[in-house]
């Protein structure tokens, strides 16, 4: 036999070969999205038979980025009020501002409390820095707010907040500050979707039957350095079941569990 028609042989036995890994890859495709959206339409009549109830989220996006920034060193207060004193608190990584007043800012037993916080934020303090209300908690005395990025919060993070200290009057006359400076950001990567990250606690036991979840995309240190913090977007699950609240922090690009506790 000649070369010409055994090389010719060979080229058409390839073509064929190859054409039967590509179909034998499509259908491997078309097998496990048949998988992928039979597991996930599981998991939703699951979900809703189980009774869980699921608040849409007030701030979607698609995508997101990784965030770098550094710890601010404060040097002495920009605030415009008068009356007042102030010091500094020396931490590892860096100094915290404490400032006393005089005469209460707020007072908790009025109803509208966060709302005359939220102006002193914005109108008294340094405008370098935007915070946004995050909890009350009425064992330890202490109206916490979290540093924002483009209205997003940092969480879980002691040097991005500020916390106003409420005494047995319900005055507010104190307040620590601290925050993130040189905010940088990284290339946007697209981000899961909150149900997604629900579908994924929920698959791996996390969500029991009559829970009440709520969901909010912020950012989460992943890496720390002394001055220096990497930050990436994560969703924070929580979980209400019979009262009792427990948190979960998401990576929002590569949806993985990075903690859960009960704050």
């Amino acid at each position: 036999m000649e070369w010409s028609k055994i090389k010719t042989m060979f080229i058409y036995l390839f073509l064929i070969l190859n054409i039967i890994l590509l179909m034998a890859y499509i259908y491997t495709i078309k097998l496990n999205n048949t998988e992928f959206y039979q597991e996930k339409d599981a998991i939703i009549k699951s979900i809703k038979n189980d009774d869980i109830d699921i608040i849409e989220p007030q701030i979607k996006k698609d995508s997101l980025s990784y965030i770098s920034g550094s710890i601010h060193d404060f040097k002495e207060p920009i605030i415009k009020i008068e009356n007042y004193s102030y010091e500094l608190i020396n931490t590892n990584s860096g100094r915290k501002l404490f400032i006393r007043f005089d005469t209460p800012i707020a007072n908790i037993n009025n109803n509208n409390y966060r709302d005359v916080l939220n102006l002193f934020i914005t109108e008294k303090l340094d405008k370098g820095f935007s915070y946004s209300f995050d909890n009350y908690s009425d064992k330890t005395k202490m109206i916490t707010y979290r540093q924002t990025v483009d209205n997003l919060k940092i969480y879980d993070n002691i040097n991005a907040l500020i916390e106003f200290k409420v005494d047995e009057n319900g005055d507010i006359k104190s307040m620590v500050q601290s925050g993130l400076v040189d905010i940088k950001k990284d290339i946007s990567e697209n981000i899961a979707t909150y149900n997604q990250v629900i579908y994924k606690l929920y698959h791996e036991n996390y969500i029991p039957k009559n829970s009440r979840v709520v969901s909010s995309l912020g950012y989460y240190t992943s890496a720390s350095q002394i001055l220096n913090q990497v930050l990436i977007p994560v969703w924070k699950i929580e979980v209400n079941y019979l009262g009792d609240k427990q948190y979960y922090y998401v990576d929002a690009i590569n949806i993985k569990i990075l903690e859960k506790n009960n704050e």
